[in-house]
């Protein structure tokens, strides 16, 4: 998947987002879930109330927006949101 294509699916299938999602961004703040390109390759990160931060994973961007989306749909699916599957 690619960026325009992640950001499509987000909100068409309107995925329940109780973080700020960043795409290209590096922004260590609290409660985000973003993506950022370093050094050739994208990193997936999630930070904590307190801004403390977890990478989620390091790769191509295809592998890095697939699972930033998977993440988003965890999170939607945990809060009990109703999302429209497509």
């Amino acid at each position: 998947m690619n960026i325009d294509r992640l950001k499509y699916r987000i909100a068409l299938e309107k995925l329940y987002l109780c973080k700020q999602v960043m795409i290209c961004v590096k922004l260590f703040t609290p409660n985000v879930l973003g993506l950022y390109e370093e050094n050739g390759k994208w990193v997936v990160y999630d930070t904590d109330c307190v801004g403390k931060v977890d990478i989620l994973g390091r790769g191509n961007l295809t592998n890095m927006t697939d699972l930033l989306y998977k993440r988003l749909v965890f999170i939607s699916d945990k809060h009990g949101k109703k999302r429209d599957k497509k």
